[in-house]
């Protein structure tokens, strides 16, 4: 783990393992809708279809994609908090 080799394979790893949770989290990619290979495909399709709008969108809007997890109400104190 400390050579160069090892580092730059693991930083292509670590980018598709937050597309893939990304993906899991909001698609429920681990489970097919449908039967038959053509049908999940579709799903596959329009999924990251869908992945890349959202990342475009928060691109645009300037929304981190990351980040810590914040619970509802710790959200909701801070959008209530007075500047």
């Amino acid at each position: 783990q400390s050579t160069d080799a090892w580092r730059e394979q693991y930083a292509l790893r670590s980018g598709i393992e937050g597309t893939m949770s990304q993906a899991s989290r909001r698609c429920d990619v681990h489970h097919a809708r449908y039967k038959g290979i053509a049908k999940t495909h579709l799903q596959h399709v329009l999924t990251a279809m869908a992945l890349n709008l959202a990342r475009i969108d928060a691109w645009l809007s300037g929304t981190p994609l990351g980040g810590s997890w914040t619970s509802r109400l710790d959200t909701l104190r801070l959008s209530l908090a007075i500047p």
